[in-house]
């Protein structure tokens, strides 16, 4: 059932941070489209190890988990919030789909653990728990706590 060749393993320890710098991509996506600024957009939590330009990788967890720091000059509708959120899942899931649609199945091994890794950050990334890293909440539930603060409004 599972495949657990050489080639996989590794190729799901090089996708991860590949897949974690895509996801972020898709947030920075929806906050450029929204008008924000992006401060920063890395690997990791902590104090910073490296950093160039927007790029920043963190002491802790820097090849699972990613960051992307921005801001908006004036207050953006609960609705754009929840776009922005939902951007590094949408991003993962549509990255992985098509290199499944176009892939070559003679190099399957090859890109099958950026697929795997894709969806499982993207449906991961949904489920509402704050990081014990350093107590940043999850993009399901920043999802959660807009709809329940735009509720009580």
């Amino acid at each position: 059932m599972f495949d657990f060749s050489l080639i996989n393993v590794i190729a799901h320890i090089v996708y991860a941070p590949i897949v974690v710098i895509i996801h972020e991509y898709g947030h920075a996506i929806f906050v450029k489209l929204f008008g924000g600024k992006i401060n920063y957009i890395g690997l990791g939590a902590g104090d910073k190890l490296f950093q160039y330009k927007i790029f920043r990788i963190g002491e802790i967890g820097w090849w699972y988990t990613g960051r992307i720091c921005y801001e908006f000059e004036n207050e953006i509708k609960t609705t754009k919030k929840i776009l922005i959120s939902l951007g590094g899942p949408a991003i993962n899931i549509v990255s992985a789909t098509l290199v499944w649609i176009v892939g070559n199945v003679e190099w399957a091994d090859w890109y099958r653990g950026f697929i795997v890794v894709s969806y499982l950050v993207a449906i991961f990334s949904l489920i509402p728990y704050k990081y014990r890293e350093d107590g940043l909440e999850s993009d399901g539930l920043k999802i959660i706590n807009l709809i329940k603060n735009s509720v009580r409004k």
